[in-house]
């Protein structure tokens, strides 16, 4: 087996790996069956620093931190493969892997010492070989980005722009493959506003803003009570060292939502006397 080295991470072209007996390590095939999600749409843990014998601490330890890059040493460890699929491009760019073939897959070798979640091999033992695919990045339990209308009210006016943003922040999710504990990132990338009226959705990366400064809003030229559907398009990387490398998921998903309805209606202005009809002195 040969491989060749990236600063700070370490590649393997699968051509060159050995074939590993799949049923030794467990790995189910096509991945079915193997994902156990734990804590869907969580805020993001802070990450502690990977250390094999932890100093006492008030502070709770990261379940998902602990796995190092390289092989495992003369103490042991479970070794893991995790692979960076072919549809990310712009990932294998950003990792320095540089221009591949879309068959080819790349690995990234690490350690998860003893004592560490997912720590069930020794030294010398057959690696797990994990991956995160474009199905299972689709079966994420997501939530929408949301919807947000301005102004906040019961109906709105005819001919005046009604400003809608979304959060562009990226949502995280925590699993684990084969007893491997996973940190899921899923980030909006594109934003398709349908109104509801009949007119062409605008599809932006832009999340939107508030007034005064709002740069996504739409103005109703009908009467009627409309619904506002949004659908966001998201890319997602995956970390087994609790955050401190992301991989490439290949592919992207969408999530869809709908806003309450939206009335739409006419004010006529009156002029009024605001001395109520009465004159001065």
């Amino acid at each position: 087996m040969t491989f060749f080295a990236i600063p700070s991470l370490i590649f393997f072209e699968t051509d060159f790996l050995p074939e590993w007996d799949l049923e030794k390590v467990n790995i189910p095939a096509k991945n079915e069956g193997r994902n156990r999600w734990e804590d869907a749409n969580s805020a993001e843990p802070k990450t502690s620093d990977a250390d094999p014998q932890p100093q006492a601490s008030s502070e709770p330890r990261d379940p998902l931190a602990g796995a190092a890059q390289g092989a495992c040493g003369p103490d042991g460890g479970q070794q893991v493969l995790a692979e960076v699929q072919n549809g990310g491009q712009q990932g294998f760019a950003e990792l320095g892997a540089g221009e591949v073939s879309p068959e080819r897959t790349s690995l990234i070798m690490y350690c998860f010492p003893p004592g560490e979640p997912g720590a069930q091999g020794t030294e010398g033992s057959e690696p797990l070989r994990i991956s995160f695919t474009m199905s299972d990045f689709q079966s994420l339990p997501l939530k929408g980005s949301g919807i947000n209308i301005e102004p906040d009210r019961d109906d709105y006016v005819i001919n005046l722009p009604v400003i809608t943003l979304t959060n562009p922040e990226p949502q995280i999710l925590t699993t684990t493959i084969l007893g491997i504990p996973i940190r899921v990132r899923a980030t909006p990338i594109e934003y398709a506003w349908d109104w509801g009226d009949g007119s062409s959705p605008l599809v932006t990366t832009d999340p939107g803003r508030s007034y005064p400064d709002h740069t996504v809003h739409h103005t109703y030229t009908m009467l009627d009570t409309f619904t506002i559907s949004l659908t966001t398009r998201w890319e997602g990387d995956y970390s087994i060292d609790g955050g401190a490398t992301w991989l490439p998921i290949s592919g992207t998903t969408t999530t869809t939502e709908n806003s309450s309805p939206v009335t739409v209606l006419e004010y006529t202005p009156l002029l009024t006397d605001p001395n109520n009809g009465t004159t001065g002195d």
